[in-house]
């Protein structure tokens, strides 16, 4: 391996061994370099091996724009099965992949910034089986709904498997735009919404019960009483998508 080779860096966010990944992308041609999420804005790199969701998580939260070959697919986001990863590398070294634009979402609370995630933003009652009163606007689409719930998800084509889906909320195919989703509505019909990738925003009308903003699964911030929340879709990570012919399915890490 020479000095001058293009570095790919390789990102895992819980202590998951990667030796097999340094193989791959070294077997490509590439210098692999093990890095930490906030540590590759600095290094010259042409790509990025995410190991598992954590580390897409992370990078999210840095908004870096450098091509990201994801080991952990989603029904909305490309996965690289590891048996082609060494393949996919060369492809990214020689300019020849295809790749999705997966959308970053920024949270604020009150009007101030909080995290930003690639999966979903879920503002959910902090007590089991208590509810409060959401209101629901689009930025194009002007208000949806105002409803009592245990809470609302908003989710891009990666997260709609997730909390959304768990609430008969629609599956996303990648670059279709945002599923909304109340969680457990005190009603009998469930509405939920695609939308546009734009501005939502989501108002706590209902003072008395608290609640809790998560993003990407991770609590981020605690609101006692009325509030807002603010989930806007702008910059986006750039994920590769498998070589054409390969499931993108699966995590990535299987044995063969």
């Amino acid at each position: 391996m020479t000095a001058d080779a293009p570095a790919v860096g390789v990102v895992a966010a819980d202590p998951t061994p990667v030796d097999a990944v340094i193989e791959a992308v070294e077997g490509a041609g590439a210098r692999a370099l093990s890095l930490d999420p906030d540590e590759v804005e600095d290094q010259d790199v042409v790509g990025v091996v995410a190991v598992e969701h954590g580390a897409l998580s992370a990078l999210a939260e840095q908004g870096l724009d450098v091509p990201i070959l994801s080991l952990r697919g989603a029904p909305g986001l490309p996965g690289i099965p590891q048996r082609v990863l060494s393949e996919t590398v060369e492809a990214l070294l020689a300019g020849d992949v295809a790749t999705v634009d997966a959308p970053i979402l920024s949270v604020a609370v009150d009007g101030r910034t909080v995290a930003r995630g690639y999966r979903e933003v879920t503002v959910v009652t902090s007590e089991p089986a208590s509810i409060s009163e959401f209101g629901i606007a689009h930025a194009r689409e002007g208000q949806l709904d105002t409803v009592r719930a245990d809470g609302v998800v908003v989710a891009t084509p990666a997260g709609s498997h997730g909390y959304a889906g768990a609430g008969d909320g629609p599956i996303l195919a990648p670059e279709t735009g945002l599923a909304v989703v109340p969680i457990a509505p005190f009603r009998i019909h469930r509405d939920r919404w695609v939308v546009p990738a734009d501005q939502i925003g989501l108002s706590i009308e209902r003072e008395g019960a608290s609640v809790t903003v998560e993003v990407d699964g991770m609590p981020v911030e605690a609101i006692d009483g009325a509030g807002t929340v603010g989930v806007s879709p702008g910059e986006s990570l750039t994920v590769v998508r498998p070589p054409e012919g390969t499931s993108a399915g699966g995590t990535g890490l299987e044995r063969h």
